[in-house]
């Protein structure tokens, strides 16, 4: 969707004074500033600037302080895109979503298995034109280590053939030194990326990174038992229930027969319904009844 063109004095501001006022700002904030006008997206969205990248790196700084840098390759603004956004990059819907640092890329589980090949249908399918350029290529691609096997980005793939191919048809010169500079980035992604699932996981399995659980070599017994905190404060409690405060008594009698409130009988299995009637009226027939 093209960005609007707005004739307003504010897009009429130096770019310093424009950077200056940035600086407050917080990623987010930038992202939402990036999308009012035409202005405004050259000013932040420039990745070959070096004044545009300061505005997006002092802003992580300031409100992100925790984050790291991003990997090699990527700029400050596609680094926070992956970050603040909620979104699928590819179908734009608001649901569930991964960031694959291998790929840059933050996208649901559908469009990953739309977007993505797996090793052995690279091998089974491509390799057969391009058994050797691709055998070059693979190496210095990121993946996806997955449970079962490795995933390419299928855009990705495409384009580093193509230019594998044109380094080989017209500058094969170069074609090693290219390589090389592909194998050192490619290095620091998957570096990167291990990094990120290993703190990732550090919260999702946290029970794998708890202390060992301490030696029973010593029997149970004879270890001291202690009540938890918050059983003897419930216990202490249901005892001071049965007393009741009778300090506005005045009376020594009332106050001798309401000291303790009454318990409730507790029923046995010899309970029977009748025993509850006998005091009262007529008592001396229902004992005679009763007991002959």
């Amino acid at each position: 969707m093209p960005l609007p063109t707005i004739h307003s004095p504010i897009t009429k501001l130096p770019p310093e004074i424009f950077a200056k006022i940035c600086d407050n700002l917080s990623p987010e904030n930038l992202l939402n500033l990036s999308k009012v006008c035409c202005k405004f997206d050259g000013y932040l969205c420039a990745p070959n600037s070096y004044s545009t990248q300061q505005i997006w790196k002092k802003s992580c700084l300031k409100f992100l302080p925790k984050k790291k840098i991003p990997p090699k390759g990527m700029d400050e603004k596609r680094y926070v895109e992956l970050l603040v956004g909620r979104d699928c990059q590819i179908c734009k819907i608001k649901k569930q979503c991964n960031i694959y640092w291998e790929f840059g890329v933050r996208c649901c589980l559908k469009c990953f298995n739309e977007k993505t090949l797996k090793i052995d249908i690279i091998e089974s399918q491509m390799m057969r034109k391009y058994p050797k350029e691709l055998r070059d290529i693979l190496d210095i691609i990121p993946y996806y280590d997955g449970v079962d096997m490795k995933y390419y980005w299928m855009g990705q793939i495409s384009f580093e053939l193509y230019q594998y191919l044109s380094f080989l048809r017209n500058d094969l010169s170069n074609l090693q030194s290219w390589l090389n500079d592909k194998k050192h980035v490619f290095d620091s992604i998957m570096k990167y990326a291990e990094a990120e699932a290993a703190e990732e996981n550090q919260y999702l399995y946290a029970w794998y990174f708890w202390k060992p659980w301490p030696s029973f070599k010593t029997p149970l017994r004879r270890r001291p038992f202690v009540l938890p905190y918050l059983i003897t404060e419930y216990y202490s409690s249901i005892e001071g229930s049965n007393t009741i405060n009778n300090s506005h008594f005045d009376d020594s009698d009332e106050l001798k027969n309401n000291k303790f409130v009454k318990p409730k009988k507790k029923k046995t299995k010899y309970f029977r319904k009748h025993d509850n009637y006998q005091k009262g009226k007529n008592l001396k027939k229902k004992f005679a009844y009763k007991y002959g």
